[in-house]
């Protein structure tokens, strides 16, 4: 909601004066307010919205006043009836002297005279450019015709040499096919001699990497071979204790366990016991967890590490990605 100080201010703008003046602080246009007349200094109530629709709800007293002054202003005429107070009054009426009505011709209303001199000077100041502005468009418009014209003759000038030129291209593109093509092979032949070293270059790498994996591969075979029949000279039948090596498949892959036991791999594994694939050792020792030791000291490299691996059953730190003891070669 606006303040009061705007809401006068709209009703000053609305009727045209200041007049009128809110008396109390401002609650709505559509509710009652108390109003003073600065006029007058007289008081009554209303509502914005009238005040600002009529002009004539105004000051109650004020609109008295000026009824009456017009009342007594007003040129006199014989009433309309044949009462007696009719004939008493009519002929008074006629003779009383009505005052002249002013020349409004003569009165500078709200200083409009002065007001239009000034609205003629204005003009009169701002016409010499308004000619200037025209002006300077009509040459504009002028350029531009020129412009347009001369577009069209390039336009033209296109059109007819653009087939001379097409023509002429032809013809040299066909005088310069043959070497084109010569062109277009010896870069073909090229490509297929890079591509073909770089083939070759790619397959001698392979073929060093392949010799250098051999070698290695035999190195560690035969480093293990000897660390096997280190271990097998060191083996002792008999005790309880049993060591088992077997393999398994899980994660559709196949792991290579190696542990010892008391009981059999059934009693030991349980239902992770169907997951086992082929048992290669199981044999009483009396040193076995001396063998499971270097087994597992000898080829640590090749341990799993996954902890997913025989969950239920536990043992995962001793599977073996490979088949470190050789033993799968059936």
């Amino acid at each position: 909601m606006i303040s009061t100080l705007e809401a006068q201010e709209q009703l000053n703008t609305k009727r045209g004066n200041r007049t009128i003046v809110f008396d109390e602080e401002y609650k709505g246009d559509k509710k009652r307010h108390r109003f003073r007349c600065s006029v007058c200094g007289h008081k009554w109530e209303n509502t914005p919205n009238a005040l600002k629709r009529s002009s004539s709800a105004g000051c109650p007293n004020c609109l008295k006043k000026n009824k009456h002054e017009l009342f007594k202003a007003a040129p006199k005429a014989p009433l309309q009836n044949n009462t007696k107070l009719g004939h008493k009054y009519s002929e008074e009426l006629h003779n009383s002297k009505v005052p002249p009505m002013p020349n409004l011709s003569s009165v500078n209303v709200l200083g409009m005279r002065k007001r239009i001199k000034t609205l003629e000077k204005e003009v009169s100041d701002i016409l010499p450019h308004v000619k200037e502005l025209q002006r300077i468009d009509e040459q504009r418009t002028e350029q531009l015709h020129e412009a347009m014209s001369k577009t069209w003759q390039f336009d033209m000038m296109a059109f007819i040499l653009l087939p001379i030129w097409f023509i002429v291209k032809l013809i040299q593109d066909s005088s310069l096919e043959p070497y084109r093509q010569k062109k277009r092979d010896a870069v073909n032949k090229l490509y297929s001699v890079e591509s073909k070293y770089k083939a070759m270059k790619e397959e001698l790498e392979d073929l060093k990497n392949n010799k250098l994996w051999r070698e290695e591969r035999a190195e560690y075979i035969q480093h293990n071979n000897k660390r096997l029949r280190a271990m097998c000279s060191q083996m002792k039948l008999g005790g309880k204790k049993r060591l088992y090596y077997f393999r398994f498949r899980q994660n559709n892959q196949s792991y290579y366990k190696v542990g010892i036991m008391n009981s059999h791999l059934g009693h030991r594994y349980g239902s992770s016991y169907r997951l086992i694939d082929k048992i290669f050792v199981d044999v009483a020792l009396t040193n076995a967890e001396e063998i499971e030791r270097i087994i597992l000291h000898t080829f640590k490299d090749k341990l799993a590490n996954d902890s997913s691996l025989l969950q239920s059953a536990g043992g995962w730190t001793e599977v073996f990605t490979t088949d470190v003891l050789k033993l799968d070669t059936y």
